[in-house]
């Protein structure tokens, strides 16, 4: 019964229309009768709404299976223009079919009563991509044919998932696994060069392909800040690559890819951070101590060169202030979602505490970023000597000439530390706030030189008059920002790269 119909012959139901019946010579309703008719189609009624959510929720469901699978035929028909796979059949306007597929999903989204993505994502414990990939066996005439389809399958899910189809992630997205893709690249290089047996050609194809997949899936949890779900990430993200690899074939049979699935795993996952924060590192600045725990001396070269490049080749690399302050804004923007949320519905629009609590989230993450960076630098000569250790460096005797070269390489950690410092020097002395905000830092500064593992009775006391201080200031701190203009607040979220 269609419980549209259902409802009008129940909504049509009057007390002539039975009287009319009756005359007819149908048979004569008693009022329990009627009622219990009522309450059948009532059920009927319930029923059919079920079935239609039912119906709807399969709608979502094949909508979402739909989407991923042209995702994937597409990526494939790139490949087959290219003469890598040889594919048949396939629709001449694949871009065009997705286009209207992501158009029509939209709409649907909206008739049936349903969240929009980024709303439905707000309302997740853990939120983020679980990404699909094909499961299918794939023959190829040879390994390079293997990484270039994969290499455009991973470009091609970062692009939808974190680039402006997706989620648009600002700091983990397809830019952030081509620079890793390089500097991974030419870490492995330096040690090819020095000890050439220690690294095979395969290396570079799976350290190619480790860099695009190594930020692959993004899980978080949170509301106003995003929590990552550090080790689960790194850890899908590996186990999502080495499937893919095991998916290739050669003509015969064979495996194309000679790594394990453990042991792309095992790579990936020496670039999960962890981190101590506010660790001393001299008396003037403190800052977060981010390391890899699980970058040990028996990791494969591939994870050192994948480790190194992740956490360290931007700010050590090279000279560059630029690209060292951009890459730390860039995830602040991605971390701090209330922030960008509050500068999206306009600065203007805020009270001035809200103003206030803005200046002092983007000024207090600033103030980090020289210390996060120059520890970087400081725990360099701690990971090169693991890398020393490892089972085809320990014995070489070349060792300290690669040690060297990789010193040489990434030695530009202080710069950009130190320049860091400058910028937020120059930031507040054009709010007129740099006093203030060194008054804080430097009784920060103290506490932390201070604080004793096992403090007397009365080292106790002056640590929790230092921390009533420090609160006290960041109150000063607070009060005193919230005086700040919509401008003046708007000139901080464009250096923080805010677009407004």
């Amino acid at each position: 019964m269609n419980a549209n119909s259902s409802s009008e012959e129940l909504h049509n139901r009057s007390p002539e229309s039975l009287d009319s019946a009756e005359s007819n010579g149908e048979t004569n309703v008693s009022p329990e009768q009627q009622t219990g008719e009522i309450v059948r189609e009532l059920e009927q009624l319930e029923q059919e709404i079920v079935r239609q959510e039912q119906l709807r929720q399969q709608l979502i469901d094949a909508m979402s299976d739909e989407r991923q699978e042209l995702e994937s035929y597409r990526a494939e028909l790139d490949l087959g223009s290219e003469g890598i796979i040889s594919r048949n059949d396939f629709p001449a306007r694949i871009d065009q079919c997705t286009a209207s597929i992501n158009r029509i999903t939209r709409q649907k989204r909206v008739l049936l009563g349903l969240p929009s993505r980024e709303e439905f994502d707000r309302n997740q414990g853990i939120r983020g991509e679980r990404l699909r990939m094909p499961q299918t066996e794939v023959v190829v005439e040879n390994r390079q044919h293997a990484v270039s389809y994969m290499r455009e399958m991973l470009r091609e899910a970062l692009r939808q998932h974190y680039g402006v189809e997706g989620s648009e992630l600002p700091f983990h997205n397809l830019e952030h696994a081509e620079r890793i893709a390089g500097y991974s690249r030419e870490i492995l290089q330096m040690i090819q060069e020095i000890i050439p047996e220690a690294v095979t050609e395969e290396d570079f194809d799976v350290l190619e392909l480790e860099a695009y997949a190594h930020d692959v899936i993004q899980m978080f949890e949170g509301g106003s800040f995003r929590l990552r779900k550090r080790g689960d990430n790194e850890v899908q993200s590996g186990e999502l690559l080495g499937d893919q690899l095991d998916r290739f074939r050669t003509p015969d049979g064979e495996p194309v890819f000679s790594v394990s699935r453990d042991e792309v795993v095992s790579d990936i996952r020496t670039t999960q951070p962890e981190a101590i924060m506010g660790v001393r590192l001299d008396d003037e600045t403190t800052g977060p101590m981010f390391f890899q725990p699980h970058l040990q001396s028996e990791s494969s070269l591939r994870g050192f060169a994948l480790a190194i490049s992740d956490l360290r080749g931007p700010y050590g690399r090279e000279y560059n202030p630029q690209l060292a302050f951009g890459e730390g804004d860039k995830e602040f923007r991605e971390l701090n979602i209330g922030v960008s949320e509050n500068v999206a519905r306009g600065v203007e629009s805020l009270s001035a505490e809200e103003r206030g609590h803005l200046a002092l989230t983007m000024l207090e993450w600033w103030q980090t970023q020289e210390g996060f960076i120059r520890w970087q630098g400081r725990l360099m000569p701690e990971v090169l000597n693991r890398l020393m250790e490892h089972p085809s460096v320990v014995d070489h005797p070349r060792k300290e000439e690669l040690r060297q070269q990789l010193e040489t390489s990434y030695q530009h950690f202080e710069a950009n530390g130190r320049a860091a410092r400058q910028r937020l020097t120059d930031i507040e002395d054009q709010l007129s706030i740099h006093e203030l905000r060194q008054q804080f830092r430097d009784e920060s500064n103290r506490r932390v030189a201070q604080d004793l593992e096992h403090p007397t009775a009365e080292e106790e006391v002056a640590i929790r008059e230092k921390i009533a201080n420090i609160k006290a200031l960041r109150e000063q701190n607070l009060t005193h920002l919230s005086g700040l203009s919509v401008d003046q607040v708007k000139f901080l979220a464009r250096q923080m790269g805010y677009r407004i």
